[in-house]
C-alpha cells in the first residue's frame, strides 16, 4: 500500500511538471521573466531529470558562468539587479565552474574573511570565458571606496559614442556611491576653502553650493575627511 501511494504521488508530480510547469516556463521565458522561469524549471527538474523539452527551455532561460579568484575559497553570491531587496543566492565557493543562473543583469558579491568584499553588477556573456576577480586584503581600500582593477574598458553603447574604441587603464579608486551635496559641503568645510563657481579640480569642473559655509558649520562635529583617488 505504501509503495502504491508513493507511486501515485510520483505520477501526480510528473504530470504537474509536464502539463503545468513546462507551459508556464515557456510563457515566462517569452515574457523575459527568466528568474521566475529558472526557479520553476529547477523545481520541475526533480521530476523530469532527463526531459529534452525541459533541457531546451533551461538553455533558453539561463547562462553558464565560471568564476575564478586570485585566492581560493571565496563565497560567490548573486541577486537580481531589478530586485534590490532580494536576498543573496549562493553560487558556491571559488573556483566556480559552469554554474547555471537565470539570464539577465545581476548583482554579484564575492566574500571571504580577511579580504575586501567585492560587489559588482553585470550580466554573464553567453559562452564567455571565466570571470576573474582579485580580492584585496581588508583595510587596503579606503572606507566608502572600491578598487577598479586595471584592464580594457568596454565600448560605450550610447548613440554617438558607440564608435569609440576601448581604452586600457591602471588600477584606480572610486567612491562606491555618488557624492551628495552634504558630503561635498563637508569636504569644503574641512578644507577651509570656499570654492568659487566653476572652479576646476583635477580636470573635473565643479560648482560651489549656495550656503556651503553654513552647512559645513552645522556638520562640523561630523565632517568627513576628503576621499581622493591616488
Amino acid at each position: 500500500a505504501v509503495a502504491a501511494v508513493s507511486s501515485s504521488v510520483r505520477t501526480s508530480r510528473v504530470n504537474w511538471a509536464v502539463t503545468t510547469a513546462l507551459p508556464e516556463i515557456a510563457r515566462l521565458a517569452e515574457a523575459d521573466q527568466y528568474a521566475d522561469a529558472f526557479a520553476l524549471a529547477s523545481k520541475a527538474a526533480r521530476y523530469l531529470p532527463e526531459d529534452p523539452r525541459l533541457a531546451k527551455l533551461v538553455e533558453q532561460i539561463s547562462e553558464s558562468v565560471s568564476i575564478e579568484t586570485n585566492i581560493a575559497g571565496v563565497e560567490v553570491s548573486f541577486a537580481e539587479y531589478s530586485a534590490p531587496k532580494q536576498s543573496w543566492q549562493s553560487l558556491g565557493i571559488t573556483p566556480v565552474k559552469a554554474a547555471r543562473i537565470p539570464r539577465g543583469l545581476k548583482r554579484w558579491r564575492l566574500l571571504k574573511e580577511g579580504y575586501e568584499t567585492i560587489e559588482r553588477a553585470f550580466a554573464p556573456v553567453p559562452n564567455g570565458p571565466p570571470l576573474k576577480f582579485s580580492l584585496s586584503i581588508s583595510g587596503s581600500v579606503p572606507p566608502g571606496m572600491v578598487l577598479v582593477p586595471a584592464g580594457l574598458s568596454r565600448m560605450m553603447y550610447l548613440t554617438g559614442l558607440d564608435h569609440q574604441p576601448g581604452h586600457t587603464f591602471e588600477d584606480f579608486l572610486i567612491d562606491k556611491f555618488e557624492v551628495s551635496n552634504r558630503e561635498f559641503a563637508e569636504f569644503v568645510f574641512v578644507q577651509r576653502n570656499d570654492l568659487p563657481n566653476h572652479r576646476h579640480h583635477g580636470g573635473v569642473q565643479t560648482r560651489a553650493i549656495d550656503g556651503v559655509g553654513e552647512v559645513g558649520k552645522r556638520r562640523a562635529n561630523h565632517a568627513l575627511p576628503p576621499r581622493r583617488a591616488p
